[in-house]
C-alpha cells in the first residue's frame, strides 16, 4: 500500500485482501490521503475491511441480485407477492440510484408518498427493509436507511362484520355444499385458503375437532398448497352446530378428499367461488361485504362473535392463527374495547 504523490492528485493504493483486485481513491493532499491508507491498512488488520466501491452498484442491479438469492426461499404466493411489489413499486423508484446514496430521508420521502393502506405501506417497506439488512450483512453498507422510519398509523375503524343471525341466515342462503363453508369461516374464523386446503382426514366428528394443516391459494392460474400464515398448524375445537352441517361432507368419502371441491367439480378456487356462488348469495341473502373484503367479511365476523361472547385476546388470536396476540388487538380493538362495558356487570 503506498500513497503516490507523481499525479495530478495524491492517490492512496491498497490491494482488495477478498478478491486481491488493486484499488485506489485520489485525494487533494498527501496527508489526507495517508489518513485514508491507515484508516484502510487498520481495516484490513482488524478484518473489517469494506469495499469502499460498494456502495456505487446501482439498487436495481443489487435488488435483482437479492432476489434471486431469496426467491427459492419464499412460498409461492409470497413469492408472487414479492415480484409484484420489487416490479411496481420500489425498483422503479430507486433502481437508478446507488446504493450509498440512498439514505433516511430517501426512504421516507418514499413511504410518505405511498397513496395505499397503511398496513399495505408496512408490507412494502419490510421488503426494502429486507433488502437493505442484507447490504448490511454483506458490507454494501453502513446502515440500514430504512431503520426509523416514521409509517402511517394503522387504522382505528371498526372493521365491517355481520351479525351471528346474519351469518346463519347466509349460510341457508348459500348454494349446498357452501353453507358449511360459510359457518366454518363464520363461526370459526378460517381464512378461505384455510378452508379449500380442508380434507377429510382434518374433520374429526368423534373428538369435535377440526385441523387447519394449510393453505391453498393461485399464483398465475395454478393452485398451490402451503403452509398456514403464520406458518404452523391448528387444532380447534369444532362447534355443534358446524360439526352437524360438515357431517354429509365426511361420512362415505375418502380421507384424503378435498372437503370442499369447486362448483363443477375439482378443486376450490378462489374466484370461480366468489364469482359462481359469493356474489349472487350476498344479493340473495340481502346482504353486503366492502370491495377487496368478499368472504374475510366471515372471519371478521367470527372474530367480532368470539370477543362478544368473553373470548379472551390470546383464544382468539389460536382460533385466527394469528401469529402472535398484538396482531389480533391491533384489528380488533375496537371489539375489545367495546367488551369492557361487560365489566361493569362484574365490578
Amino acid at each position: 500500500m503506498s500513497v503516490q504523490k507523481d499525479q495530478p492528485s495524491p492517490r492512496a493504493r491498497w490491494r482488495d485482501p477478498v478478491t486481491g483486485k488493486h484499488r485506489s481513491k485520489s485525494f487533494r493532499t498527501a496527508t489526507a490521503a495517508k489518513r485514508y491508507e491507515r484508516k484502510i491498512r487498520n481495516q484490513i488488520d482488524d478484518g473489517n475491511y469494506v469495499d469502499p466501491n460498494l456502495g456505487n452498484i446501482l439498487f436495481g442491479e443489487w435488488a435483482w441480485y437479492w432476489y434471486a438469492d431469496r426467491r427459492p426461499l419464499l412460498r409461492p404466493l409470497t413469492r408472487q407477492s414479492y415480484d409484484s411489489i420489487m416490479r411496481s413499486r420500489i425498483v422503479p423508484h430507486f433502481g437508478r440510484r446507488r446504493m450509498a446514496q440512498i439514505d433516511n430521508g430517501a426512504v421516507q420521502n418514499w413511504v410518505s408518498s405511498l397513496d395505499l393502506k397503511p398496513r399495505t405501506v408496512r408490507k412494502y417497506l419490510a421488503v426494502l427493509h429486507a433488502m437493505f439488512d442484507t447490504a448490511v450483512e454483506r458490507d454494501v453498507v453502513r446502515r440500514n436507511p430504512c431503520d426509523r422510519v416514521r409509517l402511517p398509523p394503522l387504522s382505528s375503524l371498526p372493521v365491517d362484520v355481520w351479525t351471528p343471525d346474519e351469518v346463519e341466515h347466509f349460510a341457508e342462503v348459500i348454494e349446498e355444499p357452501y353453507g358449511a363453508l360459510a359457518l366454518v369461516q363464520g363461526v370459526m374464523g378460517l381464512r378461505f385458503g384455510e378452508v379449500a386446503h380442508l380434507r377429510v382426514k382434518d374433520i374429526d366428528l368423534d373428538a369435535l375437532t377440526l385441523h387447519v394443516r394449510g393453505s391453498t391459494g393461485e399464483a398465475g392460474g395454478v393452485l398451490v398448497d402451503g403452509d398456514t400464515k403464520s406458518g404452523k398448524p391448528r387444532k380447534l375445537p369444532l362447534p355443534d352446530r358446524v360439526a352437524a352441517s360438515l357431517r354429509p361432507l365426511v361420512d362415505g368419502r375418502g380421507a384424503d378428499a378435498p372437503l370442499y371441491e369447486g362448483e363443477r367439480g375439482g378443486r376450490l378456487r378462489y374466484q370461480n367461488f366468489r364469482r359462481r356462488t359469493w356474489l349472487p348469495a350476498l344479493a340473495e341473502a340481502g346482504l353486503s361485504a366492502p370491495d377487496g373484503m368478499a368472504t374475510h367479511i366471515l372471519r371478521h365476523s367470527a372474530a367480532s362473535a368470539m370477543i362478544d361472547k368473553g373470548a379472551s385476546i390470546v383464544q382468539v388470536q389460536r382460533m385466527l392463527g394469528h401469529a402472535d396476540p398484538s396482531t389480533t388487538l391491533n384489528i380488533y380493538t375496537h371489539l375489545f374495547a367495546d367488551s369492557m362495558d361487560s365489566l361493569r356487570d362484574v365490578l
